[in-house]
């Protein structure tokens, strides 16, 4: 009689993981309401690392973080982008004359904002719209022939460190 061959399943060393299959939607939901890493971390009582660990070995839950956080950041570009532009919506104005309850409906306008536009624009425009300027102060050869042609001293040559000296 022969012996049937034992497959052998390779053991993990450490500790189980406390990885759940729920886990995946209830960080999605978390993350559409803007949560990071830190407070998923925190919402599922392990620490930081652990989720970077789950957002290795479980491609559900990392796909469902991207997915939801995506979702939360196109919420404030988009709130970001109306602020910078202005806009409008439906309210509801309620006034009360001599004990009657009037609702009028109305359409509330926010103009742009200029703290918004200036956001937008040095994140989206960095080279036009940065805070910082970068200024060359290298002169060209023909700003270095013109100075010389005023001085009058020089062929339209920078003058070397010896000729500086010199003069000094």
């Amino acid at each position: 009689m022969a012996k049937k061959a034992k497959k052998k399943v390779a053991k993990k060393n450490g500790r189980p993981t406390k990885y759940k299959a729920v886990y995946a939607r209830q960080a999605s939901k978390l993350c559409q309401l803007g949560a990071i890493d830190k407070d998923l971390a925190s919402f599922f009582n392990v620490s930081v690392s652990t989720i970077s660990t789950w957002k290795l070995e479980q491609p559900k839950f990392l796909e469902s973080i991207k997915k939801s956080k995506e979702i939360a950041d196109n919420k404030v570009i988009r709130s970001l982008f109306e602020r910078a532009t202005g806009y409008e919506h439906p309210e509801d104005k309620i006034f009360c004359t001599d004990g009657d309850v009037t609702t009028v409906k109305t359409m509330k306008h926010y103009p742009p904002d200029a703290t918004s536009m200036i956001f937008w624009l040095k994140n989206r425009l960095p080279e036009l719209f940065r805070d910082k300027q970068v200024i060359e102060h290298g002169l060209d050869q023909d700003t270095i022939t013109l100075l010389g042609l005023i001085d009058g001293s020089s062929k339209g040559q920078l003058p070397t460190k010896q000729e500086e000296k010199d003069a000094g």
